[in-house]
């Protein structure tokens, strides 16, 4: 993580991923932020696919980068060959779930992509998200056109190793066609037997298929070397997770899945 940054002659630490105000900003407080911290939208990793956003294409970027959104600052490329792809070394600082009711892509532009969320695994949107007859169900009145019910692994990430990225905190989402690779990074946490902070892992973009389609998509592994944050970071990680948790807890928290809508309905992700 980074240490102190200077801008002028005033010191700003990030701790855990959340920048601290200068010191002589304290005597306000946090005036003016309340209505503002009702939703706290973190950054979220996005891999661009073969059929994409203009704009980004215009800004140079290629099918398979992985990007920090809504910045578009570009992380890493992708690599359809797994021994040419560039790992990103990342800490997982918290894990949450969320179960959302996704509008028909047809209706870009003229709607809300994301219909309904929720955190509760008890929920309507939860039990139909998990239940493979239920998840895609038809919109009344239109004919082809469905509502889609989804279940979302979103690991809080911090990056190592990339300038200008050290303790900025970012969601990275597993979900439909990823589910699988969320779930697998969620074992290789819980193998470690070790606070979830503790940890480092690669990240990487590879081509994933499968017997109907074929998308660019996040993949991670354990490191080959050096997995373990060391002592100094690992307080930092320590309370970026407690930022986090309470966050979570206060139901603040709302990752911006829809900037991406096309990836997330594309058929290809259809099932888990």
């Amino acid at each position: 993580m980074a240490k102190n940054r200077q801008s002028g002659s005033t010191d700003i630490t990030r701790i855990g991923g959340l920048p601290l105000a200068p010191s002589f900003m304290g005597k306000d407080g946090r005036e003016g932020t309340d209505e503002l911290r009702e939703k706290m939208r973190p950054p979220r990793i996005k891999v661009v696919q073969d059929i994409g956003s203009e704009e980004l294409r215009e800004r140079g970027m290629s099918p398979g980068d992985v990007l920090m959104m809504p910045s578009g600052i570009r992380l890493c490329s992708g690599s359809e060959k797994y021994d040419e792809v560039q790992w990103l070394r990342v800490t997982p600082i918290y894990f949450f779930m969320e179960w959302c009711k996704w509008n028909d892509i047809a209706f870009k532009g003229r709607g809300f992509p994301i219909l309904e969320r929720s955190f509760d695994s008890t929920s309507e949107i939860a039990r139909k998200a998990r239940d493979p007859d239920k998840r895609k169900e038809p919109i009344p009145g239109e004919q082809d056109k469905f509502y889609l019910y989804v279940e979302h692994l979103n690991f809080v990430i911090a990056i190592h190793g990339v300038d200008g990225m050290q303790g900025v905190p970012c969601v990275v989402s597993f979900h439909r066609g990823e589910h699988k690779i969320g779930t697998r990074f969620s074992e290789f946490v819980a193998m470690r037997q070790a606070a979830i902070y503790g940890g480092i892992y690669e990240i990487g973009s590879t081509r994933h298929k499968n017997p109907q389609y074929q998308w660019w998509g996040l993949d991670v592994r354990n490191p080959p070397e050096n997995p373990w944050v060391d002592e100094g970071t690992y307080a930092e990680m320590k309370k970026g997770y407690d930022a986090f948790k309470e966050l979570h807890e206060n139901r603040e928290i709302e990752v911006p899945y829809d900037d991406g809508a096309e990836e997330q309905q594309s058929p290809d992700k259809s099932e888990y």
